[in-house]
């Protein structure tokens, strides 16, 4: 059965709008008149496609010993197998493999570029943009001054 966006169900071409995974099958079609009915050749339709970048981590400035939280939301087919990797300044960060990746606790050394590289079944996207970390430090403030 097809959903109601599909068009050409019975004429000679069928046309899929906005295919999905879901539409990964394959299609056959019947031709018939008075004089009887003819199957064509089954077509395989394959859906394949690449991750998209919908929303890049955004560069955030926090307190030390605060919390940091980067997103990162992609498209594509086959949603549900992407595979995320984290980088901080072009090296892997281990163990970070969700579309968002959250630093608890900030240190100076955690500032930094952060970027992020999504997978799916037909291959790598690349990267997203560049996030920056930057990390600030408040000195402590002296509401009395030491007596002599």
């Amino acid at each position: 059965s097809f959903s109601s966006n599909v068009t050409g169900i019975n004429s000679d071409t069928l046309v899929i709008p906005d295919v999905r995974s879901s539409d990964d099958n394959n299609y056959t079609c019947v031709t018939s008149n008075e004089g009887g009915s003819v199957l064509s050749e089954t077509v395989q339709l394959t859906v394949t496609g690449l991750p998209v970048v919908v929303v890049v981590p955004s560069s955030l400035t926090v307190e030390l010993t605060h919390m940091a939280t980067f997103t990162t939301v992609v498209a594509g087919v086959g949603s549900d197998d992407f595979t995320y990797q984290w980088l901080r300044n072009g090296a892997i960060f281990d163990g970070e493999i969700m579309s968002n990746l959250t630093i608890t606790s900030v240190n100076t050394t955690s500032a930094g570029m952060y970027t992020c590289t999504v997978t799916n079944m037909y291959g790598d996207m690349g990267f997203s943009m560049v996030a920056m970390l930057t990390v600030t430090v408040t000195l402590p403030q002296f509401t009395k001054q030491p007596g002599n």
